[in-house]
């Protein structure tokens, strides 16, 4: 048996690592914050969706008249002192609000 020429091993090249194969890292990256973003919205809507409606009536309502936090405590307090359910309903009569605004 006489020898055969020596094998020959053909690989293909090896791909280095800057070679443009490699943006797995950024998108994994942007992806998941894609992912972070969009629970956050879902959660914020789920939890507004929980709040009364009349508590964002008076939220909106407040904040559309320019009330200050020291304003808005204090409606809140006479609201409860006088034995509303909500206090939207002193915040939507206006002579009602200056009266407790006043005192």
């Amino acid at each position: 048996m006489q020898g055969s020429d020596p094998t020959v091993l053909i690989t293909p090249f090896p791909l280095e690592p800057n070679s443009g194969m490699g943006l797995g890292g950024p998108m994994l990256i942007i992806g998941g914050g894609l992912v972070v973003v969009g629970v956050y919205f879902a959660l914020v809507r789920r939890w507004r969706r929980r709040l009364d409606p009349r508590e964002l009536a008076f939220r909106s309502l407040s904040r559309q008249l320019g009330l200050s936090r020291a304003q808005i405590h204090t409606i809140r307090k006479q609201s409860v002192s006088m034995g509303l359910a909500s206090p939207v309903g002193i915040v939507m009569s206006p002579e009602l609000m200056a009266q407790v605004l006043r005192d």
